[in-house]
C-alpha cells in the first residue's frame, strides 16, 4: 500500500464531515475498525478536538466543506502544526494531486469502497491483520 505510516498503534481518529449522514457513515466505518472516533463538521470545530485531544493519529476529511478552511487547507495545517498525523482525503468532485496532499496521505473519491478505506485505516493505525 502507498504511502508512509507510522507503525506505532493509533486508535483515535477524527472525522471531519460537513454532511452529517456522510460523516455518520464515516464514523461507522472507523468504530468497525474498533478505533476511537471524534467528529467534526467543519475545520474550525476539528482544529478545536485536535487540540484538546493530542492522541488523535488520523484526520479524515472530505475535500469541500464550509467555513474558515477546505479539507485540503485543513489537512495542509495540521499536518505542519501536528506532523505525527496522517490523513485520509475524500471527495466526490475533487481529485487533488500527490503534490497539493500532505506527505502520506491517502485519497478517496466517493463513493468509496469501505474495504480499502478500512484496510488503509489499519495500516495507518498499525493494526495487524
Amino acid at each position: 500500500m502507498p504511502g508512509h505510516y507510522n507503525h506505532a498503534k493509533i486508535l483515535e481518529v477524527l472525522v471531519v464531515e460537513d454532511d452529517a449522514l456522510l460523516r455518520m457513515a464515516a464514523v461507522d466505518l472507523v468504530e468497525l475498525e474498533n478505533l476511537v472516533v471524534f467528529d467534526a463538521d467543519g475545520a474550525d470545530q476539528a482544529l478545536e478536538l485536535l487540540a484538546l485531544h493530542s492522541q488523535i493519529g488520523i484526520v479524515f476529511t472530505d475535500i469541500q466543506m464550509p467555513g474558515s478552511m477546505d479539507g485540503m487547507v485543513l489537512a495542509q495545517h495540521t499536518k505542519a502544526r501536528w506532523p505525527h498525523l496522517q490523513h485520509i482525503i475524500v471527495s466526490g468532485q475533487l481529485a487533488p494531486t500527490k503534490a497539493q496532499m500532505p506527505d502520506g496521505a491517502q485519497f478517496f473519491a466517493k463513493p468509496y469502497d469501505t474495504g480499502l478505506k478500512g484496510q488503509t485505516l489499519r495500516a495507518m493505525a498499525g493494526i495487524q491483520v
